[in-house]
């Protein structure tokens, strides 16, 4: 069982710029990275829950790099849409930033590691163990406020509100894209078949 220990004022939260800082960096990807090792830490075992709901959401698994990028936001976002539908085990709101799912990374964690549970979901090291990977489990923890540094991050686009992540837009549009391909395909096919039957 992963273990969050509080800040000193009883809260779990991680402050931007404290803990961890955002911006876009060389690779041009907006993203999240913790200070300092423990951080990092905390980020990896985020990943780490999010993964054991990648089959059972049908989502592919995130790379447990201890960097909160769109693809992690993503898919806590369908972890905590998936677990809405099971408010008999928990319910949590979906994160909409890769800031907001940075500064609560235990909290998720936390939440999805026990909604896992819940469900039977095999545990991240189960499921590492089966699959010839190497298990690994850290104790999630939260260090003392590294020292501030002088680079200031870049912010992130702020969205309109109701706006969410267009991930699942595209998604689908390729789905029903192959969809339709699908189905001229097969018409095109038919009436070929149709022809050299009449000739």
């Amino acid at each position: 069982m992963l273990l969050a220990t509080p800040l000193a004022d009883g809260s779990t939260r991680l402050e931007e710029d404290v803990y961890f800082t955002c911006g876009t960096g060389t690779t041009g990807v907006y993203r999240c990275i913790g200070v300092g090792d423990d951080v990092i830490a905390v980020f990896k075992a985020l990943q780490q829950q999010i993964n054991r709901f990648a089959s059972r959401v049908h989502f592919a698994p995130v790379t447990v790099d201890g960097e909160i990028g769109p693809g992690t936001l993503a898919a806590a976002q369908a972890v905590a849409t998936y677990l809405q539908g099971h408010p008999e085990v928990i319910s949590i709101d979906a994160p909409d930033t890769v800031n907001a799912l940075s500064a609560s990374a235990t909290d998720y964690t936390s939440t999805f590691s026990q909604a896992g549970y819940d469900l039977g979901i095999p545990s991240y090291d189960e499921m590492m163990a089966a699959s010839g990977g190497t298990p690994s489990a850290p104790v999630v923890t939260i260090p003392a406020a590294p020292p501030a540094t002088s680079s200031a991050p870049t912010p992130e686009p702020t969205k309109a509100p109701g706006q969410s992540s267009n991930t699942w837009l595209w998604v689908g549009g390729a789905v029903l894209l192959a969809a339709a391909a699908g189905t001229v395909g097969y018409v095109v096919y038919k009436r070929r078949q149709k022809k050299q039957l009449r000739a």
